[in-house]
This record gives C-alpha cells, structure tokens and sequence, in this order.
C-alpha cells in the first residue's frame, strides 16, 4: 500500500494543495460574507498566512507577481484593486501551489526510484509535519 501511495504521491500531493487551497478560499468567503466586502485585517489575513505556509517555496514570487499584475489590471479595468488582487493572488497562488506539490510529489517518486521506500517514505513524513505545522498555526491564532 505505502509503495501506491508513493508512486501517486505527485497527484496525492497537488490534490491535497487544491484541498488546502479551497479551505482557505472557503474561510476567507465565509469572513467576507460575515463582515463585509473589504478582502483585508485579520479575519482574512489568517487564510492568507496558511497558504503563506503551505506554499513556503512559491509564495514570495507569487505575491511579488500578484502586485504587478493586480495593480495593471486594476488600472486596465478600472476594478477595485483591493478586489483585483485578492482575484489574481487567490488565482497565482493556486496554480503555483499546486505545481510545487506536484514536484515534490515527483521528490518522494524519485526517492523511491533511486534509494527504496524508507528515504520515500521520510520524505511523504515531513511534508505531512508540514502541513500538519501549518494547519494548527493557523488553528491557533
């Protein structure tokens, strides 16, 4: 069974990351439509900083990237551009993510391939601390 899941583990990995990424996404409506239209302050920050953790390796890039084309796009379209960031970072976030937990997913593959179960198996471990890390910070504050 854990050679299954390992030889899945791109697909378990991104699938897991989309998971994430609609609890977050579901927490940060649920917030809007509790107190109002305005995508900012803690309420919305703390989905914000899951995902933040989550995606650690592509979160910088997707932010700095998310400024640029938010603020291009909300002068382009004149949109909100408190609204048309939160679109395209929700957007680069989701798609960035989701590709790092593909790859690392191909990591725990190649562990196996190369050096057998237990490296692949530790590698799968520390990716579920991880997440496990981030869930509870985001639980706890």
């Amino acid at each position: 069974m854990a050679d299954r899941i390992i030889r899945r583990a791109d697909r378990f990995c991104a699938g897991l990351h989309l998971v994430a990424w609609f609890a977050a996404a579901g927490v940060w409506a649920l917030n809007w439509w509790r107190a109002g239209p305005a995508p900012s302050g803690p309420l919305y920050y703390d989905a914000e900083r899951f995902l933040h953790h989550v995606d650690i390796l592509v979160y910088g890039i997707v932010h700095e990237l998310a400024i640029k084309i938010g603020a291009a796009a909300s002068a382009g379209l004149s949109i909100n551009i408190g609204a048309c960031l939160t679109v395209v970072f929700a957007g680069l976030i989701l798609l960035a993510g989701t590709l790092q937990w593909f790859l690392l997913g191909k990591l725990a593959q190649l562990a196996l391939a190369r050096s057998g179960r237990v490296p692949a198996i530790s590698i799968l471990g520390f990716y579920g601390l991880w997440v496990g890390g981030a869930v509870f910070l985001w639980i706890a504050s």
